[in-house]
């Protein structure tokens, strides 16, 4: 009797830590879950209309800049350099690494410029980027060179700002990073951005 009471005893204290930390490990994970799956707890002037903060009839377009920041999720509306409105956004599914090749489904970073803007399109506004530019390319050949990309892999292209399919707004706010390297943004807010926009925009886009 004494024996099986020590068994359990000891079985009792090997077994109540893991379940502790495994009990750690899923709140833990939760939390991390719902976290990242929250907005911004503030963007700067968010709630309020475009027009409200400037007249689209009456802006230099030529002065309008955007910039991307990937590690917040964030995309500003610039006039005359100063920040003027931000807006969520979702990025490509490997949200963090800087875009090297195609297929790697990574968000590029650096300077580049809107080179075509599409509308309508199938997700509301289309604002193509001149990626790859000269410093992506420069990254490519001696990601090759190195031995880092093996095979025909491509450096890519195609890489843009804008909507998300008709009734998926739900994607910004649950922060699901769905693209293959875009910017993706609501579709009432990528219609904001489009109006202030022109080919020749500047986005600076950082980690």
């Amino acid at each position: 009797m004494q024996r099986k009471f020590q068994l359990k005893h000891h079985v009792a204290m090997i077994v109540s830590p893991i379940v502790c930390l495994l009990t750690i490990c899923v709140a833990s994970t939760a939390m991390a879950q719902q976290l990242a799956a929250s907005p911004p707890r503030s963007i700067l002037n968010y709630e309020k209309p475009i027009h409200t903060l400037i007249a689209a009839s009456n802006v230099d377009r030529s002065h309008v800049s955007l910039k991307v920041e990937k590690s917040r999720f964030i995309l500003t509306v610039l006039y005359h350099a100063r920040p003027l409105k931000s807006y969520p956004i979702v990025l490509g599914t490997n949200p963090v690494d800087d875009k090297l090749c195609e297929g790697d489904n990574c968000t590029p970073e650096g300077t580049f410029k809107i080179v075509e803007m599409r509308s309508p399109h199938k997700w509301s506004r289309f604002m193509l980027l001149n990626y790859p530019t000269a410093a992506s390319r420069k990254r490519f050949l001696a990601a090759r060179q190195s031995g880092k990309l093996k095979g025909a892999v491509a450096i890519g292209g195609a890489i843009g700002i804008h909507g998300v399919p008709k009734g998926f707004d739900r994607a910004i706010d649950a922060r699901q990073n769905w693209t293959a390297g875009c910017i993706a943004l609501k579709t009432a807010d990528i219609n904001e951005i489009y109006s202030l926009c022109r080919r020749g925009t500047v986005v600076h886009i950082v980690h």
